[in-house]
């Protein structure tokens, strides 16, 4: 557990490389080891296909409820939360008022602990994707995807959508990709930012996070050779 509570009105953390504003009233960060968990991790993902994990989560039944609507519901209690894969992370990061601090800490143990895949849903939303990339085909993103691809030939792990990219395979390599990072979430990273006591938010974590899975890690231990001497 490691606070940061700054006094100056901006100052660099030496370590972390983070700047503190004095409307920070403190940083909060609970953390294993620096999470390495993205997309470039699945195997046999397709070419392009890695700018589509993120949508994942909206494939999927949180607590029972379908993941767009479970946020919706979370909205409605002044909560924001935004889920997303990237190359070499799984993010889930939000905003809410200070007194809804348990209500976002038991939507994230709903999240980890009781996720389930929708797969019958994905026919129908890799058909809107693709409709959706035929309407913006001459906007922003179409051309940052035609320059990546040309400044880029050949790269797997491109962030930008591209028409034709998905598999009839992608549901079920990200479903289970997702599935294996919120059971084992010791490697991750916890971050909470704003004007809350240190007391009171130390309180609430003890309350929550023992909640989350986590695996035990297990090291191989390196076999070294040596040819053995006798002597003095």
């Amino acid at each position: 557990l490691v606070l940061l509570c700054p006094t100056e009105n901006h100052r660099q953390h030496a370590i972390l490389g983070i700047g503190f504003h004095h409307h920070w009233k403190c940083l909060i960060i609970i953390e294993g080891k620096i999470p390495c968990g993205g997309y470039s991790s699945i195997q046999g993902l397709a070419e392009g296909e890695g700018a589509f994990v993120s949508d994942i989560f909206r494939l999927s039944r949180i607590a029972g409820i379908p993941g767009e609507e479970f946020k919706n519901l979370l909205q409605k209690d002044g909560i924001s939360m935004q889920t997303r894969v990237t190359m070499s992370n799984t993010l889930v990061e939000g905003r809410l008022p200070k007194d809804r601090l348990r209500m976002l800490m038991r939507s994230l143990l709903a999240l980890a602990n009781s996720r389930e895949g929708i797969e019958d849903a994905f026919p129908y939303y890799a058909e809107c994707e693709e409709l959706a990339l035929d309407y913006t085909h001459d906007r922003y993103a179409s051309r940052m995807t035609a320059i990546d691809s040309i400044m880029c030939p050949g790269y797997r792990y491109s962030p930008y959508k591209s028409k034709g990219a998905l598999s009839g395979s992608f549901y079920t390599k990200a479903d289970s990709f997702l599935a294996s990072q919120l059971e084992k979430m010791n490697d991750g990273v916890f971050v909470i930012v704003g004007d809350i006591g240190e007391e009171p938010l130390k309180k609430i974590l003890l309350e929550y996070v023992g909640g989350f899975r986590t695996k035990e890690t297990a090291f191989r231990r390196p076999v070294v050779r040596y040819q053995p001497v006798s002597g003095v």
